[in-house]
């Protein structure tokens, strides 16, 4: 998707997910949170498995911006440490990225919103670190 200069989204007639981006995105963070070694496992809300953290997200923005030339994206996110019955939020915020377009084609752009996706996951992991 590419966000024009009016305000409306382009759709092109080959944009198809195989998954639902927010659904996608949702488990990207979660895998690359895993695999910074920080935590054993992270899952999602209602999981029975145990783990270190619990992760909610809301992806609210993943498009181009063709007149910048910028890939954005953000995503709402709320991170919990949970012991038994209790837990404690330890990040609860939205995070915004952009990256540069290397050019106007599709790979571009998919490049280019792949780029700030990856920029989102890392300030999180790093406001993570902190803490």
């Amino acid at each position: 998707q590419s966000l024009q200069a009016d305000g409306s989204m382009k759709v092109s007639f080959y944009e198809e997910w195989l998954v639902p981006p927010a659904q996608g995105v949702e488990e990207a963070l979660r895998r690359w949170l895993a695999d910074s070694g920080l935590y054993s496992a992270v899952t999602a809300p209602g999981s029975r498995i145990e783990t270190d953290l619990v992760m909610e997200g809301e992806l609210t923005a993943l498009w181009t911006v063709p007149a910048t030339r910028q890939g954005h994206a953000t995503l709402g996110v709320a991170v919990a440490r949970e012991r038994g019955a209790s837990s404690q939020v330890m990040l609860q915020r939205a995070v915004s990225a952009e990256a540069p377009m290397a050019g106007d084609g599709a790979r571009e752009a998919v490049a280019a919103q792949t780029d700030a996706l990856a920029e989102v996951f890392t300030r999180i992991e790093s406001g993570l670190r902190g803490m």
